[in-house]
């Protein structure tokens, strides 16, 4: 099975590597992976700089939003990324 995994990275000194913040068995629609960066759902009231980053992360791009790098992943469950 895939899974989808969203990463956070806050960049501590204690913290290990890729935190898991979210997992999902389907892909995220841009509006789940809005809620899950804490953004507003709501596509018209966003900030175009909010859209565009969370756009990026949707595509698998490692981004930095309120000093931490994102990243969504597919795995195969039972193995390690």
């Amino acid at each position: 099975m895939k899974l989808w995994i969203l990463r956070e990275d806050v960049n501590e000194y204690d913290q290990p590597p890729n935190n898991l913040a979210a997992i999902w068995t389907k892909k995220p629609s841009i509006e789940t992976l809005l809620e899950a960066l804490g953004f507003s759902t709501d596509l018209t009231a966003l900030h175009e700089d909010e859209l565009i980053r969370s756009v990026s992360v949707l595509k698998g791009e490692s981004v930095r939003i309120n000093n931490a790098d994102y990243k969504l992943e597919q795995v195969e469950e039972g193995r390690l990324p």
